[in-house]
């Protein structure tokens, strides 16, 4: 009878351990990760990043929804880099241009199905030249040369494209590629400034490009709004599905924490300013300057898309993506549905 009792004790044990051993990593499965890797770049137009890193803005949002986590943020060039970051697992969210993203979502319908979560702002982007023939993008000619993040890979880039096809037809959305060059922000307001005649041309963004209008000579040709018709997003942030659908609460903390730090730089400018040069120190801006900015910016800080639509539709008539999105939230997580983009 001990014998049969002790047997039944064993299997009961086996039992017991074999349905914990099924049931534990689906559970783990379940959790939220612990540590969250962000990958930023350069300009007024990750200041969102900038304040969420400084104040902690993520970890105290995910704390607030009982999840301790470990946030880093890591600085990248351009689109481009950007792009390697979040397919190399390198990042798990990242902020980068409508025209990178787009290009993304279109490659990894298969595999990652990389999609947005919400917009980063409608920061305008300028074209500047210090060349006094120039007056329009259709004076561009043999022996020009425009500044930008990632030739043929940056927002600047796209949008070009996206001016071209205006001016001459869809089937030349390319031609101004041959005049681009890719250069940092820093590097291209000095040339520009310098007249060194390596660019005279400069896809540029604020502060860099308030610091350019102040010199003689440099003079603002187009922008966002005259190349679309309109307000534009220019940075989105986003995701891989599976990093999405394994961190459901980490996903609400970051729309939570994103809307803060906007309505930290709308509510306290003045600290947002020290907030951007600290972390942007190549920008060459003193506070009096990224302030004054920062109140003009006020209305242009939002998670609503803008423009994603028509830009989107723009890369699937010219080949750009191969994939037409029926509407501009086909791009996003469900989460957006609410923010009544377009």
């Amino acid at each position: 009878m001990l014998q049969k009792r002790t047997l039944m004790m064993r299997l009961k044990s086996i039992v017991v351990t074999t349905l914990l051993s099924t049931l534990l990593p689906a559970t783990a499965a379940l959790a939220d990760t612990s540590h969250v890797k962000i990958g930023s770049g350069f300009g007024i137009h990750y200041l969102p990043f900038y304040v969420m890193e400084k104040e902690q803005l993520l970890e105290k949002q995910a704390a607030a929804a009982g999840l301790s986590l470990n946030v880093t943020f890591a600085r990248f060039s351009g689109g481009a880099s950007l792009n390697d970051a979040i397919l190399s697992r390198a990042v798990d969210i990242v902020g980068a241009g409508v025209g990178p993203f787009s290009i993304l979502w279109d490659k990894t319908r298969e595999n990652l199905k990389i999609k947005a979560i919400a917009a980063m702002g409608d920061i305008p982007l300028v074209v500047l030249t210090n060349d006094p023939r120039i007056l329009s993008l259709s004076d561009i000619r043999e022996g020009d040369r425009m500044a930008l993040p990632a030739v043929k890979a940056s927002m600047q880039a796209t949008l070009l494209q996206f001016a071209a096809a205006k001016l001459y037809g869809d089937k030349n959305f390319n031609k101004f590629d041959p005049f681009t060059a890719t250069m940092a922000h820093s590097e291209a307001t000095t040339s520009l400034i310098s007249r060194s005649g390596l660019i005279n041309m400069h896809f540029s963004v604020a502060p860099y490009s308030t610091r350019e209008l102040k010199e003689n000579g440099i003079r603002q040709i187009a922008d966002t709004s005259s190349i679309i018709g309109g307000p534009m997003s220019l940075n989105l942030t986003f995701m891989t599905q599976k990093f999405h659908d394994d961190n459901p609460i980490v996903c609400r903390a970051f729309l939570a924490a994103l809307s803060e730090a906007m309505e930290f730089t709308k509510r306290d400018p003045a600290r947002a300013a020290e907030i951007y040069l600290a972390s942007d120190k190549a920008a060459g801006a003193d506070q009096a300057t990224v302030e004054s900015l920062l109140n003009d910016l006020k209305p242009a800080f939002t998670v609503v898309p803008h423009g994603v639509g028509v830009f989107t539709s723009f890369l699937y008539r010219t080949g750009i993506v191969k994939h037409d999105p029926s509407k501009w939230n086909d791009l996003f997580f469900e989460e957006a549905n609410a923010l009544q983009g377009n």
